[in-house]
């Protein structure tokens, strides 16, 4: 089959498909799912993930990162054992930088669609670079514990924003001061909004560790149209203060009519995308048509 005789229409519903599948969030409950992490080889989403395993006072816990690149996943393994002097657990980590994340401000959780092999009690997620010099020296980041599933089949573990914290333990991973009560080690909208890495643990608790993860996104997010008028209205304040005086994390505001705010921005994204299509169709047939002879 070559260009020319494919019909415009065909060509129009090739390229929506590609565009969909690359720039248009997915709507979940109510909200939208940016997509953070994957290993199908998405430009947007495909990050390098280096190990790091513990360095303090001859830690001798280790661990290993590796892709399936067939079946698209990450794959985090080692071992966490106690390090010598201290008589107590070490960590591994392994952990994907980058400067091009997506702004999360507007999101309230985060999802992990892993599986475990390994009944682990130690397994971290972490995010953002900040660090709290008041709580701990070398732990930096949000950070919260999960429980991954064990079995054959990945499953999605929602970490909300109020379950991670700035202030952690060095030596146990374990929060010292807790989101929930204490609002000023909840993630804040400048990390939010480029929170520069991402990384799991297994950390505090001695055993095997043996985490696949499919992807990492965020999820409850505003659209588009919704979060330009939160921010007009709030004049980019990080916090909101209710009637009888208490704060909160801005990520934590109920957003009023979000279907709605969503149906119309993702719309308009759509037909914004749908002209795109038509006119790079229209360039293609031109381009590779075939000039009609004449006697």
């Amino acid at each position: 089959m070559v260009w020319s005789s494919l019909h415009p229409n065909l060509l129009v519903l090739f390229l929506i498909l590609v565009l969909l599948r690359t720039a248009v969030p997915t709507t979940v409950n109510g909200g939208t799912e940016i997509m953070l992490v994957t290993f199908d080889g998405a430009p947007a989403t495909t990050h390098a993930f280096r190990q790091l395993n513990d360095p303090v006072m001859g830690g001798q816990s280790s661990g290993s990162w590796n892709v399936n690149a067939d079946e698209e996943f990450g794959i985090f393994d080692g071992r966490v054992v106690d390090v010598p002097k201290l008589s107590a657990p070490g960590f591994i980590k392994t952990q994907a930088s980058s400067s091009t994340f997506p702004d999360i401000s507007s999101c309230t959780a985060v999802v992990l669609k892993v599986r475990s092999s390994t009944d682990y009690g130690g397994y971290r997620f972490s995010f953002g670079t900040t660090r709290n010099f008041l709580c701990a020296f070398f732990s930096g980041g949000y950070k919260t514990r999960f429980d991954a599933p064990v079995g054959t089949d990945f499953q999605s573990v929602e970490l909300p924003f109020t379950e991670f914290s700035n202030c952690n333990s060095d030596s146990t991973g374990e929060p010292i001061r807790s989101c929930a009560n204490d609002n000023s080690v909840c993630p804040d909208q400048t990390t939010l909004r480029s929170i520069e890495t991402v990384a799991f643990w297994g950390e505090g608790v001695d055993g095997a560790v043996h985490l696949e993860i499919k992807s990492i996104s965020a999820i409850g997010c505003a659209g588009e149209e919704e979060s330009r008028t939160s921010e007009s209205a709030n004049s980019g304040a990080s916090v909101t203060e209710s009637a009888n005086g208490s704060r909160r994390p801005e990520h934590e505001r109920i957003h009023a009519n979000n279907s709605i705010s969503m149906y119309t921005s993702s719309n308009g994204a759509l037909l914004r995308m749908l002209l795109i299509s038509f006119n790079t169709a229209a360039a293609l047939c031109s381009m590779f048509k075939t000039p009609t002879s004449t006697s």
